[in-house]
């Protein structure tokens, strides 16, 4: 009798060691999530170089690296590119091997790409606009001005 109820008091005992280790591991990945939501935050890609360099070597380096690309995914979404690419480079920089974020690289550098050409035809479409209208007011006035002289000599 004795003994099952030692047994049991070293099960539990155990069970609630297990468990608060993985706990502790959660509240260390949390913290670093934390840290790499303040980099995002500042578009600061020289701390999430620090911080990614810094834990390269932990066993759950993989959670941070994937806890950062799914910020830079939503960056993308968001049409963030420019901090998207500096944050992606950084990933790669900490893991060469990281084949998801070289293509995520070139799969951000081609959408930069297609924005850009989008932007420079809408500014291009409203310097057109914007000359239109200049030579539409330029008529308009010479027009006012050949009627103003007409008025004034008869």
């Amino acid at each position: 009798m004795l003994v099952k109820k030692m047994k049991k008091i070293l099960t539990v005992l155990l069970m609630l060691f297990i468990s608060s280790s993985v706990f502790a591991i959660e509240e260390y990945v949390s913290e670093i999530y934390k840290q790499i939501d303040a980099c995002f935050t500042a578009k600061d890609e020289k701390q999430l170089n620090k911080l990614l360099s810094a834990n390269t070597t932990d066993k759950y380096y993989y959670l941070m690296e994937n806890y950062t690309q799914k910020k830079i995914r939503r960056l993308i979404v968001n049409n963030e590119y420019d901090f998207a690419m500096e944050a992606t480079l950084v990933v790669i920089e900490n893991n060469l091997d990281n084949e998801e974020a070289v293509e995520l690289y070139s799969l951000i550098s081609d959408a930069y790409e297609i924005q850009q050409k989008h932007e420079a035809e809408l500014e291009r479409q409203r310097e057109l606009e914007e000359a239109r209208l200049q030579m539409e007011k330029e008529k308009q006035r010479g027009t006012v001005e050949k009627e103003y002289v007409a008025a004034t000599k008869t």
